[in-house]
């Protein structure tokens, strides 16, 4: 289970289930949410906002190494605006602690809260490495 994470829906925060483990804490982790699920034998797009407290996830209880830092800070997200049949992907990206959209030829400071929206992937760095020294 993922503790404290927050429905985008209702502002609760919840624990939600996860299946597998990892051997490795890898430097860089990227996750597709599922996104898409089966109704009624009909594909359906499902637009509830997720999102964890200060963009950080501890992910220690899915390795297999006890001593190893599994804490990740979100820096990248693709969003997807739209339907199951159409629609548009973003870009958002922190540099110096700020969020920015890239949204084809243009580039917008965003607050953090609309980072998660439309997430599809994360791009999550571990804490740690050269480039996040948290």
């Amino acid at each position: 289970m993922i503790e404290n994470w927050k429905c985008g829906k209702c502002s609760k925060n919840t624990s939600i289930p996860t299946d597998g483990s990892l051997v490795q804490c890898p430097q860089i982790l990227i996750i597709q949410l599922n996104r898409f699920q089966r109704k009624n034998g009909c594909l359906q797009k499902n637009d509830i906002e997720i999102g964890f407290p200060n963009h950080t996830i501890d992910l220690k209880n899915y390795y297999k190494k006890d001593d190893e830092n599994a804490k990740y800070n979100l820096f990248a997200v693709i969003a997807h605006d739209g339907s199951m049949t159409e629609g548009h992907y973003t870009n958002y990206i922190k540099f110096d602690n700020l969020w920015f959209k890239f949204d084809d030829e243009n580039i917008t400071k965003v607050d953090d809260n609309v980072v998660m929206s439309n997430a599809y992937v994360l791009y999550l760095r571990r804490f740690g490495t050269k480039t996040n020294q948290q």
